[in-house]
């Protein structure tokens, strides 16, 4: 026999327990809102600025400047016993330094400063301006090179030379440093009017004043090459002209650096 329908709402108890459990809150303590957080009391004294993340943050607020702020005056160093042996003696590597007697007298510039001001108005000179630079027929001209293959200098000498060996006329090519411009300007310059023995005494004093340090009171504008003399990379630069002016009494074309 089939069991007859139950009526509606008998036995259907534990399905509204379930709509009441999700539909309806269990008590009355969840039922009411969480209370909004308290206030944390405030520290004393200064706290540090809080701001937004990606904001930057504010200008510090301007303070009156402070006169003699964060500084003290030093005391002066007490006087030191006279007696070396005292035990108040300050050392010498951690007070100051004991003297050594007095110093010696400063050298004299005057020398060294006349020098390089001889150096500057005449070498200087003859490298922006250089006398009797171009090229002479030859023949008849006697024609002499040389050259510096470290330095890259070249300078090629002319002798116009008449028949009763005196040198009418001296000019030269070339390019290289200020100093073998400078030395070739000169010497051209200064062989220009005399007769080859002079001129041979001329060169040779030249490289002895350079290379040896000689004095060069006879070697008149000449004489400033003795500044370099100190200075033995310059020594080839000073003298490359000279070797130009052998080569062209020697009659052979080229004199150049092995």
């Amino acid at each position: 026999m089939r069991r007859s329908a139950r009526p509606r709402g008998v036995g259907s108890g534990r399905p509204y327990r379930i709509i009441h459990r999700i539909g309806r809150p269990r008590s009355r303590q969840a039922a009411t809102p969480p209370a909004p957080p308290r206030p944390r009391p405030r520290r004393r004294g200064r706290q540090p600025a809080r701001r937004q993340l990606g904001r930057p943050a504010a200008h510090t607020p301007w303070r009156p400047a402070r006169p003699f702020a964060r500084t003290r005056l030093r005391r002066p160093h007490p006087p030191q016993p006279s007696n070396p042996g005292s035990p108040h003696t300050a050392s010498p590597a951690r007070g100051r330094r004991r003297s050594r007697g007095p110093r010696p007298p400063a050298r004299s510039e005057e020398p060294v400063s006349d020098a390089l001001d001889l150096y500057r108005r005449t070498l200087l000179d003859h490298h922006r301006r250089p006398r009797n630079r171009r090229a002479l027929p030859s023949p008849p001209a006697l024609r002499g090179e040389a050259d510096n293959r470290l330095c890259g200098d070249r300078v090629t000498l002319y002798l116009d030379v008449d028949d009763d060996a005196q040198v009418r006329e001296a000019t030269f090519e070339g390019h290289g440093c200020a100093i073998s411009v400078a030395a070739a300007s000169l010497l051209a310059e200064a062989l220009a009017g005399r007769r080859l023995a002079d001129a041979r005494a001329l060169v040779q004093g030249v490289r002895r004043a350079v290379l040896e340090g000689a004095p060069a009171d006879d070697l008149g504008d000449l004489g400033v090459l003795t500044c370099l003399a100190p200075h033995a990379a310059r020594h080839r630069c000073a003298t490359l002209v000279t070797e130009a002016f052998a080569a062209a009494l020697d009659g052979s074309a080229t004199r150049g650096s092995p």
